[in-house]
C-alpha cells in the first residue's frame, strides 16, 4: 500500500509506463484495442471512454497487488468526476485523459486535471495527465503559440511537459501513451535484426564420433 500520495502518483505512473511499452514492443497487437475497424481494417480511433475502459482492464490488475484500486470517473471536491480515479485507501490520485484530437489536449493538465480534482485532501495536490496518441496521420490539435505540431508520442510528452507552470511541474505528471499503428518500415527491419541475430547464433558442434 503506497504510503503517501506523491507515492500513489509514481506507482500509477510506472505501470502506466510500463503498458505503454508493452503496447509498443509486444509481439502482439496491444495497440489494435484502441481502434475501430471496419473489414479488419483499422480506420479510426475509438472515442475517450471506450479508450479509457480499455486502458483500465490493463491497469487495474496491476494495481490491486499494490492495494489500489482503479474505476472510472471518480468525484472529487466540487462534485467534478476525473476519466480514471485510483483509489489507494485513505489516499487518491485523479487520472484525467484526452486523445491527440481533443479540443483542450494543451489546457486540461492544468485547467481541469489540476484546477478542478487535484484540490480534493487526499490526492496531496497530484495527479496525472495522460494522452493516447494515434499517429500523426490522425487529427492533432495544434499548439496554441503557433509552435510545429509534435511527430510522435514522445515529442507530445516533451510539449505537454514544458507547457505546465508553476506548481504543475512539481505535481502533475504526464504520460503519453502510443496507440499509434506500427510504422511498417520499422517493422520490416525489426524482422531483419532478429534474422540477422538468430543467424549469428554459433551452432553446437556435433560429437565427434566414436571408434
Amino acid at each position: 500500500m503506497p504510503a503517501n500520495a506523491a507515492d500513489l502518483q509514481a506507482l500509477v505512473v510506472q505501470h502506466l509506463e510500463d503498458i505503454a511499452e508493452e503496447i509498443r514492443t509486444s509481439s502482439g497487437d496491444g495497440w489494435k484495442i484502441f481502434w475501430n475497424t471496419e473489414v479488419e481494417k483499422h480506420v479510426r480511433p475509438k472515442v475517450e471512454n471506450i479508450c479509457r475502459n480499455a486502458l483500465l482492464s490493463l491497469l487495474t490488475p496491476r494495481l490491486i497487488r499494490h492495494g489500489a484500486v482503479a474505476k472510472p470517473e471518480g468525484y472529487y471536491a466540487g462534485s467534478k468526476d476525473a476519466d480514471i480515479d485510483v483509489d489507494g485507501g485513505t489516499l487518491v490520485l485523479p487520472v484525467e485523459i484526452k486523445l491527440q484530437m481533443h479540443d483542450a489536449l494543451w489546457t486540461a493538465a492544468e485547467g481541469q486535471l489540476q484546477r478542478l480534482y487535484t484540490a480534493d485532501p487526499l490526492a496531496g495536490g497530484r495527479g496525472v495527465y495522460l494522452v493516447f496518441w494515434f499517429g500523426p496521420t490522425v487529427d492533432l490539435t495544434s499548439p496554441r503559440d503557433g509552435s510545429p505540431p509534435p511527430a510522435s508520442a514522445g515529442d507530445l510528452k516533451t510539449a505537454l511537459v514544458n507547457r505546465l507552470t508553476g506548481s504543475a511541474r512539481e505535481l502533475l505528471s504526464v504520460v503519453v501513451i502510443d496507440a499509434g499503428p506500427p510504422d511498417p518500415t520499422l517493422q520490416h527491419q525489426q524482422v531483419r535484426r532478429r534474422r540477422k541475430a538468430i543467424l549469428r547464433v554459433p551452432r553446437a558442434s556435433s560429437p565427434t564420433a566414436r571408434t
